[in-house]
């Protein structure tokens, strides 16, 4: 009950720049972990929890237990990427991104990467950038909030009471 109470407070607490917020969320994953320490989840909660928090480092211990639990899940690699990113270990930040990658392709992951890599002023960013604009969920992604903008502009611009030309 702990588990499913934490992966709701997480998803329903708004990203708006107050990381006590998560605490909720932090504390039920905890209790869980604490309830059934074999339970790979609630330390990928508390990971999620900790990584909203801005708390990197802790972030990087949970999911790093969760992954010892079961090594099995792409989306806790690729946050220990980006926690690792964040608690300045760009490095190791890389080798999960590419356990991750090596566990499916994921427009996601490969941003991240690219990011860490832009960050390290590797000449390799740029090829691992242009590869996440071509793959297919980023470029619909990409593609739909053009048209969004398009839109909202032609929208904006439209004189009152007629429609917009699109």
């Amino acid at each position: 009950a702990q588990l499913q109470l934490g992966g709701a407070l997480l998803a329903a607490t708004p990203v708006d720049g107050d990381s006590s917020a998560f605490l909720p969320a932090l504390e039920s994953f905890s209790r869980a972990a604490e309830l059934e320490p074999g339970l790979a989840a609630a330390h990928g909660g508390r990971g999620a929890a900790l990584l909203a928090m801005d708390r990197a480092g802790e972030a990087v211990e949970a999911y790093e237990h969760a992954l010892s639990i079961d090594p099995t899940v792409p989306e806790w690699l690729h946050s220990l990427g980006k926690a690792l990113r964040l608690a300045g270990q760009p490095e190791e930040s890389l080798a999960v991104l590419d356990q991750a990658l090596a566990l499916g392709d994921d427009g996601e992951v490969l941003a991240t990467k690219g990011e860490v890599l832009a960050e390290l002023a590797s000449p390799d960013a740029l090829s691992i950038l242009e590869e996440v604009v071509k793959h297919p969920v980023v470029a619909i992604s990409v593609r739909d909030m053009d048209a969004l903008l398009v839109t909202d502009r032609a929208v904006a611009l439209a004189p009152e009471g007629e429609e917009a030309a699109l």
